[in-house]
């Protein structure tokens, strides 16, 4: 009986279809880097996590988590399907409208403003953290929370459709 013993690590075979797969992918990168494609690679979107319930004639939401939290400048709050409108309120105390109230046990005491569009300092130069509650009322229909962040961008951290409440 004649048995060769191989004692090569990896087949030929497979060593060339890893250095073309490894040619083809720096290939690649090359590409992307020489094109200048890196400018259209869109950013990741801002983490932060809102919580929203309706009891009775009121929606609340609270901050309740998320990695840019210290990033958030301000949060604008709306029902109806257009956006922004009249009931836009924006939540770092620049605009509060009547009807509309702003609780954090880590901002400030409870605050309601009314005066409809008028102005009230209500977070003075405190940032927003995680806990803070916001109350409204409950206008029905699509209720929207979008946050502005300090670099400028917007986006959308929460969106729900409630019921239109009749007392």
């Amino acid at each position: 009986m004649n048995v060769q013993k191989n004692d090569e690590a990896v087949s030929p075979v497979i060593g060339v279809i890893l250095m073309v797969a490894i040619t083809v992918i720096l290939a690649a990168m090359v590409t992307v880097l020489v094109f200048n494609e890196t400018d259209k690679i869109q950013p990741s979107e801002k983490s932060v996590i809102l919580q929203g319930s309706a009891t009775g004639s009121s929606v609340t939401v609270e901050l309740i988590s998320g990695a840019d939290v210290v990033e958030l400048t301000a949060l604008k709050f709306s029902f109806g399907a257009d956006y922004p409108e009249e009931d836009t309120i924006i939540a770092n105390g620049y605009i509060v409208n009547e009807g509309y109230t702003v609780t954090s046990g880590q901002l400030s005491p409870s605050a309601t403003n009314g005066t409809e569009g008028s102005s009230v300092d209500i977070f003075s130069d405190k940032k927003f953290s995680v806990g803070d509650t916001f109350q409204m009322d409950n206008d029905g229909g699509k209720f929207t929370v979008v946050g502005i962040f300090a670099d400028g961008t917007e986006q959308v951290l929460y969106t729900k459709t409630y019921p239109i409440v009749t007392e």
